[in-house]
């Protein structure tokens, strides 16, 4: 067997039993050099020291040093499912790696293993602006049965994590949800953006990233994407960390309750002792002139009826004393 048949059975060897293939990728940049007894160099030892300290559990940082041709800009970007130790751990290799991926060059670009985290610097400015190169993609080798419903299924499920991805804030940009495909098949996938990007631009840098998939992955059932700038995977077995994921959203913050306005001590007390009272007096008052008003008129029933009974016993006191008379005489 000749010597490159020999090197392309190895090569597909290697690609039936890892079920991926990468394409061409070349992290460094041709935007000039710097030698290593240099201000830049220094600049960029000094400042990829600091990275794995400094990012946070958002796990992005961001930093420059120097001026003029001596700037280093710098970007450190993990994973969004990753754990922070494990995202710093990523990033105190990388920031090792990268010099040595591109010894002397102002601009690079490195990814860490299991493309857990990404580290780029370089002497222009990069805070904020949309980079999909350089960049790299890769697919596994295997096809589905159902293509159409397959990417169907996909598109719908990315479409969801890339507007939610976009929508993420200035802290985090990053989505990953699973659903259910044809053929029992459930499809995971994940996207993020570095979060100094714009929605706008986040977007427009995913929807770029799906627009590989048909170039090289029609019948793929994984690809993955990775740029400066954003990155989106899927694959048909669970490979992101639900953790982060599924813990439940921070509660929204109580308002402060406003406090009731102070009331002099003792005000309270007097004003209820001053209504109870006003009401027993009215109350007192309206039962008196009530008694007095029901007095009144039954004495004024009673007198009729004691004058007739007087009228009636003068009368026969009269007509008595009218009779003896008349008996007398």
């Amino acid at each position: 067997m000749s010597s490159w048949k020999c090197l392309a059975f190895i090569f597909l060897s290697l690609t039936n039993l890892f079920g991926s293939v990468k394409s061409q990728y070349n992290p460094c940049g041709q935007n000039g050099n710097y030698t290593s007894n240099s201000t830049y160099r220094a600049n960029l030892n000094t400042l990829l020291s600091s990275f794995s300290s400094n990012i946070d559990s958002n796990g992005f940082y961001n930093a420059s040093m120097g001026e003029n041709s001596d700037r280093v800009n710098a970007i450190a970007l993990c994973r969004g499912d990753v754990q922070l130790d494990t995202c710093r751990s990523c990033i105190n290799n990388a920031t090792r790696s990268i010099v040595q991926s591109c010894p002397y060059q102002k601009q690079a670009n490195f990814w860490g293993p299991r493309d857990w985290c990404m580290l780029r610097y370089s002497n222009e400015y990069i805070f904020g602006t949309l980079a999909t190169s350089p960049s790299f993609y890769r697919w596994n080798i295997n096809n589905v049965t159902s293509q159409e419903e397959f990417y169907r299924d996909l598109r719908t499920l990315l479409d969801n994590l890339r507007g939610r991805a976009a929508n993420g804030g200035s802290l985090k940009k990053f989505a990953s949800a699973n659903t259910t495909g044809p053929d029992f098949l459930t499809i995971y996938a994940l996207v993020q953006c570095t979060p100094d990007l714009t929605s706008e631009d986040c977007s427009d840098c995913l929807t770029q990233a799906t627009q590989y998939i048909p170039q090289c992955c029609n019948r793929s059932p994984g690809f993955g994407f990775f740029s400066p700038s954003c990155i989106l995977q899927y694959e048909t077995y669970s490979f992101y960390n639900d953790t982060s994921q599924s813990a439940p959203p921070p509660p929204p913050p109580q308002p402060v309750p406003v406090p009731p306005i102070p009331v002099p001590p003792g005000n309270d007390d007097n004003t209820t002792r001053t209504i109870i009272i006003t009401i027993v007096a009215i109350v007192a008052g309206l039962i008196l002139a009530l008694s007095i008003g029901i007095i009144i008129r039954m004495r004024r029933k009673s007198k009729p009826q004691e004058k007739y009974e007087t009228d009636n016993e003068i009368s026969t006191v009269e007509s008595l004393h009218y009779d003896f008379g008349e008996k007398v005489s």
